[in-house]
């Protein structure tokens, strides 16, 4: 489903008036508005099928979220026990060992799924393979990448005692699966975003105002001036030969630079708008990279 196209207009209409609505008549269970809208949203972009692997994921990262939370108070009930200090260390060290444990295995699975759908094709094309001849020849799912390494670190902050683990399933899975994120991320962390999904808030005029604002300028950047500028860019490069004058290469070097700028953060600028029809401010991202002072602050940005 294109983020510019009547279907996805419609949807984000009923979603939004459902989730007011349902705020103003009960007061609370706006959060699970949020989880059928991500999953009618996922159904509708991809399949119900592919909705499985949101699920397998989330189900794993959860799962071993909550196995390592229970490591833990069965350690800090036998650390209680322990008589001496000595005994007290080799059961931490002994718990500490399974807790371990319990992520890397929650890691390898999640792990596992990303790269079978990513990169299994690339795999059969270089033992010349066609995936199209073969019942292993997979479809990327939508957002997978964006989800699978959101899951991975709630799961690392759950093991480093940075967060608690979320025992509702449901909330865990809304987390995971929110739908603006998986269509350009970012990538966003449990203790920023949760408390966001799962709030009671009524309709404000200047949250919606805000939101259809951002989300019409990147509509600006991404259409207006990606599409145009693309143009340039396969005038002068798709064609390229040896022969090309220096200057007309240099010219769609940098138009393609605009493009790309313009592509990723007018993409971003939308979902991050979509998100804030809701309340929900997903995380800063694409901060001007091509204002990077090195590498790293390249990689920030």
């Amino acid at each position: 489903m294109s983020l510019i196209s009547l279907q996805f207009a419609l949807f984000i209409v009923v979603s939004v008036c459902a989730y007011y609505g349902v705020g103003r008549v009960f007061g609370r269970g706006q959060w699970v508005v949020l989880l059928l809208a991500s999953m009618a949203f996922y159904a509708l972009a991809a399949s119900w099928q592919l909705f499985a692997l949101v699920l397998a994921v989330a189900g794993i990262t959860w799962g071993c979220s909550l196995g390592m939370s229970a490591i833990d108070a069965r350690s800090r009930e036998a650390r209680k026990a322990a008589e001496s200090r000595e005994e007290r260390k080799a059961v931490k060290a002994r718990f500490a060992s399974r807790k371990r444990l319990v992520l890397i295995a929650g890691l390898l699975g999640s792990v596992a799924i990303l790269g079978y759908f990513k990169y299994w094709n690339t795999i059969l094309n270089y033992l010349r393979l066609e995936p199209s001849t073969t019942s292993l020849g997979i479809l990327l799912p939508l957002g997978i990448s964006f989800y699978t390494f959101q899951a991975l670190g709630y799961l690392i902050d759950v093991y480093n005692a940075t967060i608690e683990p979320e025992r509702n399933f449901a909330k865990y899975l809304l987390f995971v699966s929110w739908f603006p994120q998986v269509i350009q991320g970012p990538i966003n962390r449990f203790s920023e975003l949760s408390g966001q999904l799962l709030a009671t808030r009524g309709a404000s005029g200047e949250r919606l105002e805000r939101a259809f604002l951002r989300f019409g300028y990147g509509c600006l950047k991404k259409i207006v001036i990606a599409n145009t500028v693309g143009g340039t860019v396969a005038a002068t490069l798709n064609s390229a030969t040896p022969q090309i004058p220096g200057s007309v290469a240099l010219v769609g070097i940098m138009a393609y630079a605009i493009q790309m700028y313009a592509d990723f953060s007018g993409g971003i600028d939308m979902v991050e708008g979509v998100s804030e029809l809701f309340g929900v401010e997903l995380a800063q991202n694409f901060r001007q990279p091509y204002f990077s002072v090195s590498l790293a602050d390249y990689w920030r940005r």
